[in-house]
């Protein structure tokens, strides 16, 4: 039986289960969000035992040293040490300057900080001690602001909470970024293929801006996918993107109720099939819902596409 000391507490975790899971099953107030090691809200400190790969991964060199680790990604193989961790200790004070409903389901929210990053990467956002969430950012470091879309979940705790009683002013918590899905100018040749669902569009117009600010020459093409058109929120503005410059090929692909000219009723993953011959020379940033970056990322394998010029962001969408 593996044994969990946490601060100076026993604990027998159940067989399979998560670090983060026993944690919750015995009272610890834990924060997370994602599950999936992208958000790094739930991170605890290692005191004792060896620490899973996975559990690192994306983690800085500096959270590293600190033996900090992704409690929703360690699985509790052997004997382990740990203490809780205050994510107050990592977190920058950002303000709000801006709230702006871009449909009835998103919302652009505009903060400023002193933080560096790259287009394309996320964040976490902090209501509280207990309650964060992850948001990718839309925006440019010469914009001279971070934008992030937030989806406006029914019940959502975090994204309500913003829509409510978020305003300009307003002071706002945040960690990161982090995330490697973001513009290489190592081959401006290359080219692009960013294809997304949801808010997801939203890093990836902003990694397309970015290449094109850096000078990318190759051939640009953007897939923005949804159920239906009120689904594709953002489609005037990356209409625009492509109306001035040339490279990009945009296609809004609906899976039903293709009413206006601009799009096109078609399986996103139907389409990659009989579009490209082979991926094997393109560079490809998917973003979006789980199951559809999973099932897009098959597709694009399948095509021929190299696994280490495939990235990605997968999000759930949080309550």
């Amino acid at each position: 039986m593996v044994k969990l000391v946490v601060e100076k507490q026993i604990l027998e975790p159940e067989p399979g289960a998560s670090l983060l899971d026993t944690l919750l099953q015995n009272g610890y107030q834990v924060p997370y969000s994602c599950r999936a090691g992208v958000c790094q809200s739930c991170l605890v400190q290692a005191q004792q035992g060896p620490i899973p790969a996975q559990a690192q991964l994306g983690l800085s060199d500096t959270q590293k040293a600190k033996q900090l680790l992704m409690s929703c990604r360690c699985d509790l193989q052997s004997d382990m040490q740990i203490q809780l961790y205050d994510p107050r200790n990592e977190q920058v004070q950002a303000e709000v300057t801006a709230l702006t409903p871009l449909s009835e389901r998103v919302l652009e929210l505009q903060l400023q900080c002193d933080l560096k990053f790259r287009a394309g990467q996320h964040i976490t956002l902090w209501r509280d001690q207990q309650i964060a969430r992850c948001y990718s950012i839309a925006s440019l470091p010469a914009d001279g602001r971070i934008a992030l879309h937030i989806g406006l979940q029914p019940n959502g705790r975090f994204s309500q909470w913003a829509r409510q009683h978020l305003q300009k002013g307003s002071i706002l918590p945040l960690t990161g970024p982090a995330g490697d899905c973001y513009y290489r100018d190592d081959d401006p040749d290359r080219a692009l293929l960013f294809a997304g669902t949801g808010t997801g569009i939203a890093p990836l117009y902003a990694i397309a801006r970015d290449a094109l600010s850096q000078g990318h020459r190759g051939d640009i093409t953007i897939l923005y996918c949804g159920v239906s058109t009120t689904a594709l929120y953002w489609r005037q503005a990356l209409q625009d993107l492509a109306q001035a410059n040339p490279q990009i090929s945009l296609q809004c692909l609906v899976q039903r109720e293709a009413r206006i000219p601009e799009t096109q009723l078609a399986d996103a993953y139907d389409y990659v099939k009989q579009t490209f011959k082979d991926l094997h020379r393109h560079r490809i940033y998917l973003c979006g819902a789980p199951s559809f970056v999973q099932k897009m990322r098959k597709q694009c394998f399948l095509k021929g596409a190299k696994p280490r010029e495939v990235y990605f962001d997968a999000f759930e969408a949080a309550q």
